[in-house]
């Protein structure tokens, strides 16, 4: 279905019909495709590396699958989007306005990461008891799957970073960087989970793992960016990055009275609407706490749409 709804649009715009022919073209465009495919595939391969690290411990498999599900909810939310902004962007861009467009959309990323993971970091421990913790899943379960969430949260700004910098390499169809960095990734989880997993609660662990690669990914990304001067940060740029980390700060103080309040509602012996209830709260009064705090200082100038786009609505 999906197919036939773009052959249509295909034939709208008038493009031909697409051809089976084997070409020069087909050999460049898999060639490109096949390692693009690769690297944009390497934060799942640093979390298969992450699973096998926690299935030393019994029980460990399962608590990073819970919270892997959560963790990925704002990562596909903002990672993926962004990743498909910036693509779509950079090949429409001019290469003198690469920059500007590139700092807007990790300024925009980091302002919708940056609190995200600042809300998995506060409410690990009630967001997994109240999604998971009915049944057979008890109290040491939930402590494990949280322990993990938080460890992921950790890593959650650096995955959203490495993937919108791995985009600008790729509508440059140079996909040989981001495939370097998403291996060394894998290889710093596969290590770093080897020597972490020893100190005990091998979910955590592996999710630290995780997080710890993400960073390392981002780093190398955005260092062989400024290398090759395709961006160049400046303190404009990165004054709506700290504003988003100092309103992620307030939202954290203000997560941290209202759950205090809440603790009673709470709890895994109340019933399940309170429970609901209480998270509900807990994650709308941490929304307007940063949007709030976010506004007055700053942190959504990315917001206004890059040049390109206002072009083209004007």
């Amino acid at each position: 279905a999906h197919l036939a709804l773009v052959l249509v649009a295909l034939r709208r715009i008038g493009l031909p019909r697409p051809s089976l022919r084997w070409s020069p073209e087909m050999t460049r465009l898999i060639a490109i495709g096949g390692a693009t495919l690769l690297a944009a595939s390497s934060a799942q391969l640093v979390l298969l590396v992450a699973t096998q690290i926690a299935s030393t411990e019994p029980g460990a498999v399962a608590a990073l699958y819970y919270a892997d599900r959560v963790f990925q909810l704002p990562l596909g939310f903002v990672g993926v989007a962004m990743g498909t902004v910036v693509l779509s962007e950079m090949t429409a861009t001019q290469a003198a306005d690469q920059d500007a467009m590139l700092g807007r959309a990790l300024s925009l990323g980091l302002a919708l990461a940056l609190p995200a993971a600042t809300a998995l970091l506060a409410l690990a421990a009630p967001i997994v008891s109240v999604v998971f913790e009915h049944g057979r899943f008890g109290s040491e379960d939930r402590a494990r799957t949280a322990a993990a969430l938080a460890a992921f949260a950790a890593g959650l700004p650096f995955a959203v970073i490495a993937r919108v910098f791995g985009q600008v390499y790729f509508a440059r169809q140079r996909p040989r960087l981001p495939l370097a960095s998403g291996g060394l990734a894998v290889a710093v989880a596969g290590a770093a989970g080897f020597v972490l997993a020893r100190s005990g609660n091998a979910a955590q662990m592996a999710a630290l793992a995780a997080s710890l690669a993400f960073a390392v990914q981002a780093v190398l990304l955005g260092a062989m960016l400024i290398r090759e001067g395709i961006w160049r940060p400046s303190v404009a740029a990165l004054r709506p990055v700290a504003a988003a980390l100092l309103a992620s700060g307030i939202m954290l103080a203000a997560l941290a009275w209202l759950e205090h309040g809440l603790a009673d509602w709470i709890g895994p012996d109340q019933p399940t609407l309170h429970r609901i209830m209480a998270l509900a709260i807990l994650c709308a009064g941490g929304l307007a706490s940063y949007g709030a705090a976010g506004f007055l200082m700053g942190a959504f100038g990315a917001l206004r749409l890059p040049r390109p786009l206002r072009k083209r609505q004007g």
